[in-house]
């Protein structure tokens, strides 16, 4: 059981992002427009509004939320869940004040997401700090591969979801885990073409690389889905055993 303080504290995540325990967001906002987007749909619902600012009193979450490493994935935080922290909008100012808090709490693994990875390439990154790329198109597996190739940090992943056609990797050894979700239309769920996800899940298999089904994912084959971390010793642990 998690033994929380008081202040502001992370949120639980639902089974929309089982590979990690607990969101957080010091930062909100997005400027990608993306048509499929769930975060502008959330926000302007309860908010009224989009526009990317920074919540400093959040900062101290980190402090205030304590980790339970022997549940699977409950010390892992998704950083930015309602935000693309990376965006070319994003002051350099508020980046730096949310890995401040990274550095200081190694007793938590961070998870970053964005779609534009080549900001990686002027940061290094806390050991407890995982990134990664958002590849739902071809298009952007090229950028990608790029950005992660010069990246300093010791996780690197990729998130196809939504998956919105054929995805092919040139080096697919770049990234140390495989994420794939369907697209989420209120409570429908799009499922990928099979065939997709099949073909990541090779790619990954080829490099010797993890794989995490989403929760939103219709089983292959009626299997279990695939959900493997990159350091199961650590606490992430694989539901596929």
């Amino acid at each position: 059981m998690e033994v929380k303080t008081k202040g502001h504290r992370f949120n639980k995540t639902n089974d929309n992002i089982g590979w990690a325990g607990w969101s957080w967001n010091p930062v909100t906002g997005c400027k990608h427009g993306c048509p499929y987007c769930y975060a502008k749909d959330i926000a302007m619902r309860f908010f009224g509004t989009f526009e990317p600012q920074i919540h400093p009193e959040r900062l101290e979450a980190p402090a205030h939320t304590k980790p339970n490493r022997n549940i699977p994935g409950k010390d892992r935080v998704f950083v930015g869940s309602m935000c693309d922290l990376f965006g070319s909008w994003v002051p350099n100012e508020w980046i730096y004040k949310v890995l401040d808090q990274v550095e200081k709490h190694p007793e938590w693994t961070f998870l970053f997401l964005t779609k534009n990875p080549r900001r990686y390439e002027s940061i290094v990154f806390p050991d407890n700090a995982w990134i990664g790329a958002t590849v739902d198109t071809q298009a952007r597996v090229k950028p990608a591969e790029e950005a992660m190739e010069k990246a300093n940090a010791r996780i690197k992943f990729v998130s196809c979801e939504p998956l919105m056609g054929r995805v092919i990797f040139e080096r697919p050894e770049l990234f140390d885990w495989f994420l794939i979700g369907s697209k989420s239309e209120g409570a429908k769920k799009v499922q990928p073409d099979s065939r997709w996800t099949q073909g990541i899940i090779a790619q990954a298999r080829g490099a010797g690389k993890k794989v995490w089904l989403k929760d939103n994912l219709t089983p292959l084959d009626d299997q279990p889905l695939i959900q493997e971390s990159p350091e199961p010793e650590a606490g992430g642990g694989s539901r596929d055993d």
